[in-house]
């Protein structure tokens, strides 16, 4: 009798079901495109390659912005940034693409990624990638110099880039006295110089009408006919 019991305990055992085992949800995150109209509007895209055993909440991208200079930035994203949510209702394999407008001359690159928030509040992400607002002219600021009496800005061109240029110069702040405030990265509200159309690569040099100071900040600029205004990322300080 007990080996019986035995058997049938055996025998039980060999046909319990294992549990399906779980899907993971997974999605990649795809290149964002600018649209000019509306003006600098944003396409961010994501991808659902496996729908997970776990039903989605919400999809979208999340993006953090670095800008010249500052260092409060994520190279990689999370929900603690910013996030575009797709309008679409998530929950099969498709891509999902959703707009938003940025202010594309203010920020240097931009750190975006997909992401999935499942049923249970969990987080699934994508692949993290970098965009730079691209096609445009590089030029850079070079130390002002001060000779024969005459303060020269510099500036080196090495891309004339592939969108018109309405304007470019120097933008600059100086100071004749310590103790006067000289700003660390000159705007268009400082001082400018601007110098002659059209653009041409190399080097290039102009007065700048100001009698010599103490010290001096410049930075190259660059204003485009679509609007956009980028300000190089070199900075050209001078004491004198």
């Amino acid at each position: 009798m007990l080996t019986f019991v035995f058997l049938c305990c055996i025998g039980c055992t060999d046909h319990v079901i294992p549990p399906d085992p779980e899907v993971e949800t997974t999605i990649t995150t795809l290149e964002t495109q600018l649209n000019y109209k509306p003006e600098n509007f944003y396409i961010f895209g994501a991808r659902l390659e496996v729908v997970g055993s776990k039903s989605i909440k919400e999809i979208g991208i999340v993006y953090s912005l670095r800008f010249l200079n500052n260092p409060s930035f994520h190279a990689i994203p999370t929900l603690a940034d910013t996030k575009v949510v797709s309008e679409t209702n998530p929950g099969q394999i498709d891509n999902y693409r959703t707009g938003r407008n940025l202010p594309v001359s203010s920020f240097e690159k931009m750190y975006y990624r997909a992401f999935a928030i499942l049923e249970d509040d969990t987080v699934v992400y994508g692949n993290v990638l970098e965009y730079i607002w691209y096609d445009t002219a590089v030029i850079e600021a070079e130390s002002p110099v001060f000779l024969n009496g005459f303060l020269f800005g510099k500036m080196n061109v090495t891309d004339l880039g592939g969108l018109p240029i309405a304007e470019y110069g120097i933008v600059y702040s100086y100071i004749n006295n310590d103790g006067e405030t000289l700003a660390d990265f000159p705007t268009l509200a400082d001082n400018k110089l601007t110098f002659d159309l059209p653009v041409s690569l190399g080097f290039h040099s102009k007065v700048i009408p100001i009698a010599k100071p103490k010290r001096m900040n410049a930075r190259s600029y660059v204003k485009y006919q679509n609007g956009v205004i980028e300000y190089g990322k070199s900075l050209a300080g001078a004491s004198f």
